[in-house]
């Protein structure tokens, strides 16, 4: 009886410390990613750029690759691409230094000299080169299919500036003929950093990391 005792109390104990050890994993992956989005959000809100993310359930918060180097203040930020005349194809480049142009990141998607895995389903796109697309920034948490537009020769980071960005920015390339089939947010970015409280108060140097008013 003792010796099934001490088996039974063996194997309670062995559960024990495997329960621990998990839970113990859980909260330093917690802590790791609570601290990643506090550095994101305070590096995204130093260039004006309202950063929110989503609970850790949501596919779009799990596979959100932005990093932010903290010692060099180097911020590289997922893009999604949505190409609606090529059936909604969408890809993704999983870091991308906000210095960058808009334009010399897209480039290897419709330059035909460049776009080889998606040549074939971009053709559209390479047919229309730069001068006959636009790109659309989408708008997050605002009523409606809204777009923001945004410029080529601009850099990532000052295309996201005034903006709220959900996670990591959402681009749509269309073709410039179809353009009156989006809504386009026509505001300045000058108008949107005054009406929006969050914004405004990044410009005014308020210290905050989470946004704790409600626009």
């Amino acid at each position: 009886m003792d010796l099934q005792n001490d088996y039974i109390l063996l194997e309670e104990t062995g559960r024990t410390v495997q329960r621990i050890s998990t839970e113990g994993k859980l909260l330093g992956e917690s802590k790791r990613n609570f601290l990643r989005m506090v550095k994101l959000k305070k590096a995204a809100r130093g260039r004006g750029i309202k950063l929110e993310f989503l609970p850790h359930k949501f596919t779009r918060h799990r596979e959100n690759t932005t990093f932010l180097n903290w010692k060099t203040d180097e911020l590289f930020w997922k893009i999604q691409w949505i190409f609606p005349e090529a059936d909604n194809y969408t890809v993704s480049d999983s870091k991308v230094l906000d210095i960058c142009t808009l334009s010399n990141t897209l480039s290897k998607y419709i330059t035909p000299s460049e776009n080889v895995d998606h040549k074939q389903v971009l053709t559209v796109y390479e047919s229309a080169g730069k001068d006959g697309i636009k790109v659309l920034l989408k708008a997050e948490k605002i009523p409606g299919n809204k777009y923001y537009m945004a410029n080529l020769e601009n850099t990532i980071s000052h295309n996201l500036r005034g903006k709220l960005i959900l996670e990591h920015p959402v681009f749509y390339v269309i073709l410039s003929k179809n353009l009156n089939n989006y809504e386009i947010d026509e505001r300045s970015v000058s108008e949107m950093v005054s009406q929006d409280k969050y914004i405004r108060a990044i410009n005014e140097n308020q210290n905050f990391l989470f946004s704790t008013v409600n626009d």
